[in-house]
């Protein structure tokens, strides 16, 4: 409650973390590709896409926005992407 009013909350998605490669890349869950050769990677879970960045042998996903924003600028330390 905000000021005596109920506030309705928004649905929250979780993003998925994977560990390993061998069960990231079976494409019994999804056909995933390399995004140009960088640590990005893009997987389909029932159609639906997914950006998952690859941290050693971990793949976690990030939501669209983020992705978008990090290829849009490749240089920039300053862009950082938060959870939702």
């Amino acid at each position: 409650m905000i000021f005596g009013k109920k506030v309705k909350k928004m649905p929250r998605r979780r993003y998925r973390t994977i560990i390993g490669e061998a069960k990231f890349k079976d494409n019994s869950t999804g056909i995933c590709q390399n995004i140009s050769g960088t640590s990005w990677y893009i997987k389909n879970f029932n159609n639906i896409p997914g950006y998952f960045l690859r941290i050693g042998n971990t793949f976690k996903e990030f939501p669209a926005a983020c992705f978008e924003s990090t290829t849009n600028k490749p240089n920039n330390q300053e862009n950082k992407c938060e959870k939702e």
